[in-house]
């Protein structure tokens, strides 16, 4: 899915965020469009990257009209020539579209006192890790261990969705835990409570970094090291290679107590959704699943990588599709977050995974997760 959004003021345009573009496109040879049933409006647009368009608001001067209106939308590409539509996605607006973002931080001094001009808080901290959890328990092990040997645990933070047994009882006394009232499995209000989250912890820590509890970054000469050499530049960083450890057939279950790199020794490289714009030093709106950020800039660094264990034990892999194929889920989540592929047999799904041709963990990896 896309979505319209404004990140700042900007002299008559707005920017189309693309989930995925089904082929490759030409610039030069395709037209934009919304799509509303059958009907086409034109778009004025452009790449200012492989993934975000920029559109030229006279060429939609009615956006704000789209509002109100209950047909699905569309972003298409059309081929000017045979006039075919080639690469189609449903398009959602951020409610940046219809209303300017103002960060009070950033708004000078008002009368009595406007002499006194802008002065930036100097927040006290440099980098906050924090994550969201629904019933985890190994996942969360695994993440504290990891981010606990990075900052202390004071500056980790767990956003728990309702779990039934409380995180508190199997982490440290020290890593922050914030309840939430559990509701329907929502993917837009996931992305929202992180995205409000994010933006509280900034108020603090010059750097914030926010993954799922499966997911480690890892760089190249250390994190922390590398977020203090850049500890005043103002962007959203995505990691540049990302990986998948799996579980081979004979290895035993995943032991938290001990390092990842002890008990396995192989990955898959994942798709490039899956690098993820991750650590920021700027409030990020992220889409579901948070593989998108509507903000920028966005720098990818060489030497970050995002590790993913979502395949690092077959037996958990089982038990958290089993969760997700049974949990309540908003309206939202059934129609449009799918759970098709997630298998709950052990034998189908190790087949699959022993079919796929894995790397070895690279040895500057080693030891540190």
């Amino acid at each position: 899915m896309a979505y319209a959004f404004r990140s700042k003021m900007t002299d008559g345009f707005f920017f189309i965020a693309l989930d995925k573009v089904a082929i490759k496109i030409s610039q030069e040879n395709v037209t934009w469009h919304i799509m509303d049933g059958r009907v086409l409006y034109n778009c004025d647009a452009a790449f200012i990257n492989e993934k975000t368009l920029r559109v030229l608001e006279g060429a939609f001067l009615y956006a704000s009209a789209f509002k109100n209106l209950t047909n699905i939308l569309l972003i298409c590409a059309r081929d000017k020539k045979t006039k075919e539509i080639l690469s189609s996605e449903q398009l959602f607006f951020h409610q940046s579209f219809y209303n300017d973002i103002i960060d009070i931080c950033t708004v000078p001094a008002l009368p009595p006192y406007k002499d006194l001009g802008f002065t930036e808080y100097k927040k006290p901290k440099l980098f906050a890790v924090f994550t969201h959890s629904y019933n985890e328990t190994t996942m969360l092990k695994l993440w504290e261990r990891y981010y606990s040997r990075i900052v202390p645990y004071k500056d980790l933070y767990v956003i728990d969705h309702g779990s039934e047994i409380d995180p508190s009882q199997y982490l440290n006394e020290k890593t922050n835990i914030i309840r939430l009232p559990r509701g329907g499995c929502d993917h837009n209000n996931i992305s929202q409570f992180c995205g409000y989250f994010q933006r509280f912890l900034l108020t603090q820590y010059k750097w914030v970094l926010h993954v799922d509890t499966d997911e480690l970054v890892v760089c190249k000469g250390g994190l922390i090291e590398y977020i203090s050499k850049n500890s005043d530049v103002k962007a959203i960083l995505r990691s540049t290679s990302a990986i998948n450890i799996v579980h081979k057939k004979g290895e035993e279950s995943i032991d938290p107590q001990k390092l990842v790199t002890e008990q396995r020794g192989d990955f898959i490289d994942c798709r490039a959704a899956y690098k993820k714009p991750a650590l920021a030093s700027i409030p990020v709106t992220w889409t579901i699943g948070f593989h998108i950020a509507l903000e920028s800039p966005i720098i990818d660094v060489t030497d970050m990588c995002l590790v993913h264990l979502d395949e690092v034990d077959i037996n958990i892999k089982l038990a958290r599709n089993t969760s997700w194929i049974e949990v309540e889920k908003s309206e939202f989540d059934e129609k449009r977050v799918g759970c098709l592929n997630r298998t709950t047999e052990y034998e189908e799904l190790m087949s699959d995974w022993e079919g796929r041709e894995t790397k070895k963990i690279p040895s500057w990896m080693q030891g540190l997760f």
